[in-house]
């Protein structure tokens, strides 16, 4: 199942995450870069070319982090490890393309682009354990996926990804086990708890 903007929104609540916001990528320039917290980005234009709104493609994720001693550090993340678009590499405004990752852990088989930016952004901006190098947890958190260029077990991919979303009361979670699931459509656990989209002014639905 595809994520809606306010759903990642909710989310990022949800998970104590830092979020400015969920864009189309024709959105950033209207409001100025804001260090140390994350945006999602869909990459598809936020009206067609008859003036339409457009109801959105594939998510993917930045943030850029401002250190104490002034230092920028920014990251992309796109989880078929793709480069950010020019949208995004104008916006964070560098002069040249942030550093990605580059490994592929989204089956084109899953609509899951969504799970995996929230995943992705807690993982380095408020997960308890991380090391705060920004660098190395987002090299920390691909390293649990494998790469769908050279393995075709997206399974695996679909079951490390699924514990980000489980309950934190123990005697909950055992008695939903994840499950990977057959079939092409990705069923993340708990989603109708997830806030629905009944006062959104775009729903921004997307693979």
């Amino acid at each position: 199942m595809s994520l809606s903007n306010y759903q990642i929104e909710d989310l990022s609540r949800r998970m104590n995450f830092p979020l400015a916001g969920v864009f189309f990528k024709t959105e950033l320039s209207e409001s100025p870069l804001q260090y140390n917290t994350g945006y999602v980005v869909n990459l598809e234009d936020e009206f067609d070319e008859d003036g339409n709104r457009n109801q959105g493609t594939h998510y993917v994720c930045f943030y850029v982090k401002k250190n104490k001693n002034g230092k920028i550090e920014p990251i992309c993340f796109d989880s078929y490890g793709v480069a950010p678009c020019k949208e995004i590499v104008d916006f964070i405004g560098l002069g040249h393309t942030p550093p990605y990752n580059t490994k592929d852990i989204q089956s084109i088989m899953q609509e899951c682009c969504g799970w995996y930016v929230c995943a992705f952004l807690y993982w380095i901006s408020s997960f308890h354990n991380r090391t705060h190098s920004l660098y190395e947890d987002a090299e920390n958190f691909t390293d649990l996926f494998l790469d769908l260029n050279k393995s075709a077990d997206w399974k695996h991919n679909e079951f490390v990804l699924k514990h980000f979303f489980r309950d934190s009361r123990k005697e909950e979670r055992d008695k939903r086990p994840i499950e990977v699931f057959e079939g092409t459509g990705f069923k993340p656990i708990y989603v109708e708890d997830i806030g629905k989209t009944h006062t959104i002014t775009v729903d921004t639905q997307k693979g």
